[in-house]
């Protein structure tokens, strides 16, 4: 059995194919997190303008714009929240491009569900890192004012 690396995490799933979020949904919540699932760049700009989500897992191509982009967009704009960008049509460029923006992980579908399931764990585990040492940070200069 898995450990609940997921709990109290929240994520947004976003994927044109239905049976694509409808497993990631479930592969996701049997690990603890709290799914939400989009299917249009649109739809997941919405989620996040409602909701503070800590890992985002994107498909590159979507109906209405890329999850490059998407993801560009987010990590520009949050230090507080991972992004995985999974693609059926994955290329060295892309995946470069993708690092190159910060993404934290690339997975290839049709994936593994435990090959997917171990990308994710080590992505919140470098969340939480990141979170430790943001908390340490402040902790630092707050004893420096």
């Amino acid at each position: 059995m898995r450990s609940k690396f997921g709990t109290g995490l929240d994520v947004l799933v976003v994927d044109d194919e239905p049976a694509i979020c409808e497993l990631l949904g479930t592969v996701l919540q049997d690990v603890g997190f709290n799914v939400v699932v989009a299917s249009t760049v649109k739809s997941a700009r919405t989620a996040r303008a409602q909701h503070a989500f800590d890992l985002i897992v994107t498909d590159k191509n979507l109906p209405d714009g890329t999850g490059l982009e998407f993801a560009g967009e987010i990590v520009a704009g949050d230090n507080d929240c991972e992004v995985v960008l999974i693609t059926a049509y994955a290329s060295v460029t892309s995946v470069i491009e993708a690092m190159h923006l910060g993404v934290a992980d690339c997975i290839e579908k049709p994936f593994d569900l435990q090959f997917a399931l171990t990308r994710f764990e080590r992505v919140v585990d470098t969340l939480a890192l990141k979170r430790r040492n943001q908390s340490l940070v402040e902790q630092l200069q707050g004893k420096n004012d």
